[in-house]
């Protein structure tokens, strides 16, 4: 199995001679042996620059139903002979995947490897296939956590070599929140010397610190681009407009929107009032700076929550006026300052692409009116990092490709894992994963990414995008993301089975079986916790015990054999990235283990009127909720509520359980502060 599929293969029989290097000759244009030096990232015992030859030629012809434009900028062919390999290209983006192909062909024998024969004529289907990552997300005010935004330069040249393997060309590095490098003139929005509670298991206690970002710690973000560019990936910046901007509107509160007259909303830290100057000054200096730091496009995320704007009266004047509603205000106030935005980056570094995530708003049925607006509010050069395609037929997305041009599509609505990773560092990745899935309003899973990316890739789109929040634990997310956009067609059973074995060998089998079993239920999902998750908004039913209770049976055979596999991937020493997976499935399963016992539990609260019985059911969780807050501090940093924004939360549900359950068995003691479910969530409240 290669990942992703290439179009054409003709299998020839046996494999090259032993080898136990390889040689480039010719490609002196291309920097081939340097581009083949870094292929060979993970591969320390097959040496660069000696023993078999990798001859690099031009191409004799087009496929005639390739692209030929995406197949001379990106496409390759290999022969693999017995004594040699051609590799034919025409650019040094199609001699890189040519490379990782060759890779993946690789076969391990004593003292060195041998390659599968066999002739392969490749290219993509999409030009750009990219992925959105933490590289902050929500910073400092309301999550530390998500892997990614932990990772120091090591983590993230990893992670990059990984996805170019795959062949990725363009990652998104999303920063929302406090700023994960330096932004002069604005010190207090840098994230920086902030205070966190973090567990020290030495002690079995918690202590008060403060957390720098690794990029502030220790800067390798440069690097890190130029690294990517070496290896023929793109680097974009992601981040909000007027949104999400986190860090400073948390210390300056004064800056922020004005929330109507009783309104029932809270998310009023997200975004700042646009009649300041002072607030349109810091936006303009913070978009300067960023088009500055070497990026090869910047993407803006419209706010996505339009059901309010600001109530200050110089606001109301200026966008509340003649009958607009809230709504309207916020896309004509919002594209304005886009407007500015799309200046100074142009003005800063003209080849910069300049992306928009916007229109998300009610009605997702677009009339022509309000597509005319769209197309009216940006420059015509501006690329498209979302697209309807979830909630809406696939006529709506046909309906944007027509008004705007299948190139400037360079994304859809795949964001799977951005969903999963809300789930409190449990795991959901599949329609099976979840507690009636068919029926949840938001229909996010990995088998909803690979349809989208399917009808992008048919409709010839200029990109797709996938968010990839979290690393450890969703591999399959990523191979999605690699596979169907670049073309690939294998039926995704078959493709999640692949996988798995691409990764872990004869253990891909048992990795999948864990996978596809998992039942996910979040803490939120009991009945006694009095919030809701806006992604999983069933609560636990009396017809969920007999589903309940086969997974019990099911974890308590998978956690064992867990174990066991990541003892032996440690003592082979696996890639860091192969072992982390399998400990963060681990963890979820530990966790999923006593989140059942919660569950029946909960029901049985459900049913109970008995005061004795119920405060003894009551104990019982609380005892279960700690047991599970164990293997989440031990576990993960980010674990504790913060307070930042003005509104307590936290993405862990146990601060919030057990004050619901202190309430419960000691009304007289009532704490009324509620710890909302993280900055993520709060966005929809």
């Amino acid at each position: 199995m290669l990942i992703p599929e290439p179009k054409q293969v003709r299998e020839l029989e046996g494999t090259t001679r032993k080898i136990r290097g390889l040689r480039i000759v010719g490609g002196e244009s291309f920097r081939a042996e340097e581009l083949l030096r870094r292929k060979l990232w993970n591969l320390p015992k097959l040496a660069a620059g000696e023993d078999f030859p990798v001859e690099i030629t031009p191409f004799d012809s087009v496929p005639p139903e390739a692209s030929k434009k995406l197949f001379l900028q990106q496409g390759y062919c290999l022969q693999i002979g017995s004594e040699s390999v051609q590799l034919q290209c025409a650019s040094r983006e199609g001699l890189g995947h040519g490379l990782s192909t060759l890779k993946q062909l690789l076969v391990r024998k004593e003292e060195g490897y041998a390659v599968r024969r066999c002739e392969i004529t490749d290219w993509p289907l999409i030009e750009k296939r990219s992925l959105s990552n933490c590289l902050t997300w929500y910073s400092g005010y309301g999550r530390i956590g998500f892997d990614m935004q932990l990772f120091g330069y090591e983590e993230w040249l990893e992670y990059l070599h990984v996805c170019a393997d795959l062949k990725i060309n363009q990652l998104n590095l999303c920063i929302y929140g406090y700023w994960p490098f330096t932004m002069p003139g604005y010190p207090e929005s840098e994230f920086r010397n902030v205070q966190v509670r973090l567990y020290n298991g030495e002690t079995d206690s918690f202590i008060t610190t403060h957390f720098t970002h690794p990029n502030l710690a220790d800067e390798f973000l440069s690097k890190l681009i130029a690294e990517a560019h070496a290896l023929e990936v793109k680097v974009y910046a992601y981040m909000g407009l007027n949104s999400y901007s986190g860090g400073y509107p948390c210390v300056h509160k004064e800056k922020r929107m004005l929330l109507p007259k009783n309104s029932p909303y809270i998310n009023d830290f997200d975004r700042m009032c646009f009649s300041k100057p002072e607030n349109m000054r810091y936006m303009k200096d913070c978009i300067r700076r960023v088009a500055g730091l070497g990026f090869d496009g910047i993407d803006f995320e419209e706010s996505e929550e339009a059901s309010w704007f600001c109530s200050c009266e110089e606001c109301r004047k200026k966008y509340l006026a003649n009958g607009e509603t809230p709504s309207e205000a916020m896309f004509r106030a919002s594209f304005s300052l886009f407007r500015e935005a799309y200046d100074l980056i142009k003005s800063e570094n003209p080849d910069c692409v300049v992306g928009i995530r916007a229109f998300r708003q009610n009605p997702l049925i677009k009339s022509e009116e309000d597509m005319e607006r769209m197309k009216q509010a940006v420059p015509e050069d501006v690329v498209f990092f979302w697209s309807p395609g979830l909630y809406v037929p696939k006529s709506e997305f046909l309906k944007w490709i027509d008004a705007f041009g299948a190139e400037r599509i360079v994304g859809r609505d795949t964001e799977s894992n951005g969903i999963s990773a809300c789930f409190g560092r449990l795991i959901r990745t599949f329609r099976s994963n979840g507690l009636r899935c068919e029926s949840e309003p938001l229909q996010q899973y990995i088998e909803e990414d690979v349809r989208q990316h399917r009808e992008a890739a048919e409709l010839g789109v200029g990109g797709s995008n996938g968010f990839l929040f979290e690393w450890y634990g969703f591999f399959l997310h990523l191979m999605v993301h690699a596979n169907y956009p670049w073309g690939g067609m294998m039926e995704e059973e078959a493709f999640y089975a692949s996988c798995c074995e691409h990764l872990y060998g004869r253990d891909g089998g048992q990795v999948l079986y864990v996978l596809k079993h998992m039942l996910t239920i979040h803490e939120s999902q009991l009945n006694l916790f009095t919030q809701h998750l806006p992604f999983a908004v069933h609560k636990v039913e009396r017809q969920d015990q007999k589903r309940i209770e086969e997974a019990m049976a099911v974890t308590e055979r998978m956690i064992p054999d867990l174990e066991a596999l990541l003892a032996r991937l440690r003592r082979d020493g696996e890639e860091r990235y192969k072992i982390a997976h399998i400990q963060k499935l681990l963890c979820a399963n530990r966790r999923n283990a006593v989140i059942y016992r919660m569950a029946l539990t909960d029901l049985e609260l459900l049913e109970e009127q008995d005061p004795k019985k119920r405060a003894a059911l009551l104990r019982r969780m609380e005892k279960l909720n700690e047991e599970n807050f164990n293997l989440v501090k031990g576990s993960f940093l980010d674990v504790c509520p913060m307070t930042a924004t003005g509104v307590s939360s936290c993405m862990i549900p146990y601060h919030e359980l057990k004050r619901v359950i202190h309430n419960l068995l000691q009304p007289e003691e009532t704490q009324e502060e509620m710890i909302y479910l993280g900055v993520e969530a709060l966005g929809w409240m």
